[in-house]
């Protein structure tokens, strides 16, 4: 229910803004219409006003709804890939300095020094420790 919550945020805030501008812009368009058959300058005021700042006010609305669904969407992915990335420890870290002679590299990857941890070639970190490459 709750996978990808920024994207239907987005989709939903999207949908309604569409059919919220296009009902305002019926709604003023008629009071416009109105207003002119009848000679009444209120109803041109009012139709007027609600196809301007009606309209205007919809957008921006939305705009602010569509933001916070961008914003839950890149919570998500630094969620994701914080749960990707090893935990550091500051004494792995503080070792890294001493141990960095005793990187042994290999076709397959690497291993670290501090704790001795197989990592893959391409990883910057040490699964194992934290410590860096």
């Amino acid at each position: 229910m709750f996978n990808e919550i920024g994207k239907k945020i987005k989709g939903v805030t999207e949908a309604f803004c569409i059919l919220e501008i296009i009902a305002n812009v019926l709604g003023g368009g008629s009071l416009l219409l109105f207003g002119l058959d009848d000679e009444n300058e209120i109803f041109i005021a009012l139709g007027a006003i609600m196809l301007i700042f009606g309209t205007l006010f919809i957008w921006i609305s939305h705009l602010v709804i569509y933001g916070f669904g961008e914003l839950v969407d890149k919570v998500c992915d630094i969620e994701s890939r914080k749960s990707e990335t090893p935990n550091y420890s500051l004494s792995a870290l503080a070792h890294e300095k001493d141990a960095s002679e005793k990187d042994v590299l290999n076709t397959d990857g690497w291993i670290c020094g501090s704790c001795g941890r197989k990592n893959k070639k391409s990883a910057p970190y040490c699964n194992g420790c934290g410590r860096r490459k």
